[in-house]
């Protein structure tokens, strides 16, 4: 059947992506050839390029930041938990020893019934907050019921030295995580732009079609097929349906007279690598399931 007008039509209206599901569509837009399109097409489309890096730009930047604050935290944790775990063996390790013969073993064991009651180390299995809570709670202790003399007689002054600075570290992560990770203003904004683009794009590719030559119908319908693959595959997504990337059939069903306000207008959603997300999401499926 001849692409019509009417055809097109369907094809305005960018579906809900997260931001990264949005970059790969434009990617995919711009990847068709500027021979035979207008000026304010050629136009449009320099602005959409620039407006898709930009936002992949944005989002790399997140993915990194979201990265290495992650990896930040995973060794103050890991440096915590070692400081702890090296006083409670340390402890053991004396306590064990003949009472008879080492004086020092009977101080260990009351160091070790005194500080560490709980006969485990379970609290550092805890999340950061409450770990932190129970470790600063022990600082507490040491210092107030005057454990601090002899805990450092029997193991030296680094043991402590350690304790402190990692309590402080873990004082500064804990504080981060509660104040949470910069907002996803940024980022929404990014795919807003994004999508106006698109939007942009879309609509002087339509109103640039000849609507009396079928071969400049055809070739509009071609660039923009990418929206009516995007639209299937999350109307699928959506349903909870297995999608065949390579199926033609999965576009051509939901392209004509597809784009209805409700589901292009139901909100917007971030999603990069830790960025929030509201509804179903298509991310990775974007790569491949949209054909160029």
């Amino acid at each position: 059947m001849a692409t019509t007008q009417m055809d097109l039509e369907a094809y305005l209206g960018v579906p809900q992506l997260t931001l990264a599901g949005t970059i790969t569509l434009a990617e995919t837009l711009l990847k068709h050839s500027l021979n035979g399109t207008t000026d304010m097409v050629r136009i449009a489309h320099a602005r959409l390029a620039k407006e898709a890096e930009a936002a992949h730009t944005a989002m790399m930047a997140r993915q990194r930041y979201l990265s290495n604050r992650e990896a930040s935290r995973q060794e103050v944790d890991r440096r915590a938990s070692n400081a702890w775990r090296a006083m409670h063996e340390s402890l053991s390790a004396l306590a064990r020893l003949p009472e008879d013969r080492f004086p020092t073993a009977v101080r260990a064991q009351w160091l070790l019934s005194t500080i560490f009651p709980e006969e485990n180390l379970d609290f550092l299995q805890r999340r950061y907050v409450d770990k932190y809570t129970v470790m600063n709670n022990k600082i507490m202790q040491i210092q107030r019921d005057d454990l601090l003399d002899p805990l450092v007689a029997l193991l030296g002054e680094s043991f402590w030295t350690e304790i402190l600075y990692t309590a402080e570290a873990y004082r500064i992560m804990v504080q981060d995580s509660l104040d949470g990770v910069p907002s996803d203003s940024d980022l929404l904004k990014q795919l807003r732009q994004l999508r106006n683009r698109i939007a942009d794009y879309t609509y002087k590719v339509v109103a640039s079609a000849d609507v009396e030559d079928p071969l400049s119908l055809e070739s509009a319908a071609r660039r923009l097929w990418a929206i009516s693959k995007a639209r299937a595959l999350v109307r699928r997504s959506q349903r909870g349906a297995t999608v065949d990337p390579s199926s033609d059939q999965d576009g051509q069903s939901d392209s004509r007279g597809d784009s209805s306000p409700s589901e292009e207008s139901s909100g917007e959603r971030v999603e990069a690598n830790g960025g929030s997300a509201s509804g179903s999401v298509i991310g990775s499926t974007m790569g491949s399931g949209i054909p160029s």
